[in-house]
């Protein structure tokens, strides 16, 4: 049976600095140059007016992604660099140029590391000004083989150890990818006070194994009363994953399910599932909430939590181009981590799920209409 849809309004908000530590502390307790412009309207400008770095040629970057081109990670986290690198007044033409490559690890498992060295030669043979790398696949494929010790490095996307071959490298920056399995779970307790038990449901991507020992130890260490520590389904195939989500959650009385990644599913035949549609049918035939570590799955539905965001990733990132331009060497500006996390929460899922909002928050986010709707349209 086909799921129906109904129009609803969808709301995630938005919250960080001084805002961000009020929520969390609540759920606890539940649970350059300046431009001279006429006076009395000074506008300071925060990133001057770039130079070309060499004689009258345009900034010139490589980005390299694990992932495809059209995959939604990739093309959020290159909206963010692109739009930061604009308001910096480097735009593609006069001055900037970017030649990307994406090595399409999740699809193409079987041929993306043949294509690697005909990627580095390439890479070389451009001599990029910053040579900026997303992702743990592309990481290890890339940082810790690339021949030119002299180059400019920005990595990102790393929810784990940093290599040591990457550590070495004389002129790297970096930006990992931190979740917070933790504070999630603190929120779904706060608007689900008698929750007592959830799982925690992920594929089985590179990105996961690497980050999952790190997620169940924040959830172990914080002991939170009253809960059980979740199971753990890491999943490969999405006929499992299907499995997990209709009949685990009823049978063992799960109250919500705390939700990793998804971008590596496979149906039985070895057929990649889109991570889009992965994200549609969990959220239309889920039988409990779903909190999410993703902004993109607060978007499409689930309650909210807080959140990974590639577009803010891309941002971070295109400001540590901007500052590497005025003369900041990499190195000097360290591996350090993303920028907050945004607080998302879904209003609307909220309402469908009967569940309250523990604290009036100012609104600061987006408004959406959609609201997916479970088999029979029962929502």
């Amino acid at each position: 049976m086909r799921p129906m849809k109904r129009t609803d309004r969808l709301l995630w908000l938005s919250l960080s600095g001084g805002l961000l530590l009020m929520l969390l502390s609540l759920l606890t307790a539940c649970a350059g140059n300046t431009v001279a412009t006429p006076e009395p309207l000074p506008l300071p400008t925060l990133t001057p007016t770039p130079r070309p770095i060499i004689g009258e040629r345009p900034l010139r970057l490589f980005l390299v992604g694990s992932y495809g081109a059209d995959d939604p990670l990739s093309k959020e986290f290159r909206a963010g660099l692109l739009d930061t690198l604009d308001k910096a007044l480097y735009r593609p033409g006069r001055m900037l140029e970017l030649r990307e490559a994406y090595l399409d690890s999740v699809r193409d498992v079987g041929g993306y590391r043949a294509r690697v060295p005909g990627l580095l030669a390439e890479i070389v043979a451009y001599q990029p000004d910053v040579l900026i790398v997303c992702d743990d696949e592309a990481m290890t494929q890339v940082l810790t083989a690339y021949p030119d010790p002299e180059q400019w490095i920005v990595f990102c996307g790393l929810d784990g150890e940093v290599p040591e071959a990457v550590k070495t490298l004389p002129h790297v920056a970096g930006v990992l990818e931190e979740r917070y399995p933790v504070q999630t779970v603190r929120l779904a307790r706060a608007m689900m006070p008698n929750a007592r038990s959830y799982v925690l449901l992920t594929d089985d991507s590179v990105e996961t194994r690497n980050a999952i020992q790190r997620w169940y130890a924040d959830i172990a260490a914080a002991n939170l009363e009253g809960m059980y520590m979740p199971p753990l389904r890491q999943v490969e195939k999405f006929e499992y994953w299907q499995r997990v989500v209709m009949t685990e959650t009823v049978n063992y009385n799960f109250d919500f399910i705390l939700l990793g990644n998804y971008h590596a599913l496979r149906d039985a035949a070895g057929n990649y599932i889109p991570e889009d549609d992965v994200l549609k049918w969990t959220l239309t035939h889920t039988p409990v909430p779903v909190y999410a570590l993703q902004q993109r799955s607060v978007e499409f539905g689930a309650i909210g939590g807080l959140v990974v965001s590639r577009r803010a990733q891309g941002e971070q990132v295109g400001a540590i181009v901007v500052k590497m331009m005025q003369g900041v060497a990499p190195e000097t500006l360290g591996i350090v981590p993303s920028s907050p996390n945004p607080l998302l929460l879904n209003l609307a899922a909220a309402q469908y799920w009967r569940l309250g909002i523990p604290v009036k928050i100012p609104v600061t986010g987006k408004l959406y209409r959609t609201l997916l709707a479970s088999p029979g349209g029962q929502r």
